[in-house]
């Protein structure tokens, strides 16, 4: 199965579809694994269903001046990209932008006060989307205006890793924090959350997202080495809980083609892929071809039961259920995407709980050190 090798130095951080082409993906890449440094955007192409002996097409790549943690395409305008940095949320044209040196972004929101962690498309109302910061907040957009905000959500008390949108509510946003608990929001009457649940134990919660064909049915992933299943319609206790990682589960994502198929992945450099309509033996595929923390995640548009993963060893695999992920030889030589200028930022501080610079991984074999992201 074909794989793509980034930058040297270079960390995987998020992998997400174009809902313009669904055989291409933007991966964001961080150096120094985003504790200091710059970031990368790469846009990749690959045959519909991952076939052995098709390579991965580089389409595009530019650096940016602080680490990236997410990217994803406008869903207004196929040449607009949006990516959530260390020093904000930027927003890029990839025509201006792939494969060129220093390249400035079109906008520079620096509203956050902390590392943005998230930013995410409303593929409900599609001229708005959303980023999520460890500044505790969550903010809104407007397509035509991303230079300012237009709506602050706030209930949060420890930094917000992810949000995520559905089709099927245009005001419906999830998010999930370090606080411990997930929220649902409705944009409307943004004052306060509709739901708020104490999800993993009172542990961080670090990714949720919502099934693609019914919008009160979500999943959760924390460091209790948990992924949850929940229906906001009887949000107390989840529907099912799968302990399937050693370590944190980093990424859970729902199938865009199977609502029963969950795919998550973890600090365990796992995969894991399960089958809600099988709760006897809800596991039906665990996977372990990365060998650093897996952190992006992603099922393919293009194809069933194709996945595509990204890790901290600075790589993405493309592959699909049954078949075994595989390196493939290099392709091309990587252009320079050289980054523009830095104003230096500190970083947040390091999760507790978590492992720290200077603190092995509590897991064999040894790890090297790192911050979380």
């Amino acid at each position: 199965m074909p794989s793509f090798q980034m930058h040297p130095g270079f960390a995987g951080q998020n992998i997400r579809s174009n809902p313009w082409k669904p055989t291409q993906m933007i991966i964001s890449a961080s150096q120094h694994f985003g504790i200091v440094g710059s970031g990368k955007v790469y846009i990749v192409e690959t045959a519909p269903g991952f076939q052995a002996g098709t390579p991965v097409s580089l389409l595009g790549c530019w650096g940016t001046s602080d680490g990236v943690f997410d990217a994803c395409f406008s869903e207004m305008d196929q040449n607009i990209v949006v990516t959530g940095c260390g020093d904000g949320v930027k927003v890029y044209n990839v025509g201006m932008s792939a494969n060129r040196d220093c390249v400035m972004p079109l906008i520079h929101n620096a509203e956050h006060q902390a590392e943005v962690s998230c930013v995410a498309w409303n593929t409900g109302r599609r001229d708005t989307f959303y980023s999520s910061s460890w500044d505790t907040t969550i903010k809104m957009y407007s397509a035509a205006k991303p230079e300012v905000s237009i709506l602050t959500m706030q209930e949060h008390f420890k930094e917000v890793y992810e949000v995520a949108t559905t089709s099927h509510s245009p005001s419906s946003i999830l998010s999930c924090s370090g606080d411990g608990t997930w929220k649902l929001w409705d944009t409307r009457s943004p004052q306060r959350s509709v739901l708020t649940q104490m999800a993993h134990q009172n542990q961080i919660i670090l990714s949720v997202d919502f099934c693609k064909r019914d919008p009160n049915i979500f999943a959760s992933g924390g460091v209790d080495r948990t992924m949850r299943v929940w229906d906001a319609r009887r949000p107390n206790q989840p529907l099912a809980s799968f302990p399937g990682h050693d370590q944190a589960c980093r990424r859970v994502r729902f199938s865009t083609q199977n609502s029963s198929m969950i795919a998550s992945s973890g600090y365990d450099m796992r995969v894991c892929i399960w089958d809600l309509t099988k709760p006897q033996q809800p596991l039906v595929a665990r996977y372990q071809h990365h060998r650093e923390f897996v952190v992006g995640l992603e099922w393919s548009q293009a194809a069933p039961n194709a996945i595509v993963s990204t890790s901290y060893d600075g790589t993405a695999f493309f592959w699909s259920l049954g078949q075994n992920p595989t390196p493939s030889p290099p392709a091309q030589q990587l252009p320079p995407a050289m980054p523009p200028p830095r104003v230096p930022r500190p970083r947040t501080r390091v999760l507790p709980g978590l492992p720290s610079p200077g603190m092995p991984m509590p897991m064999s074999p040894p790890r090297s050190p790192r911050s979380p992201r």
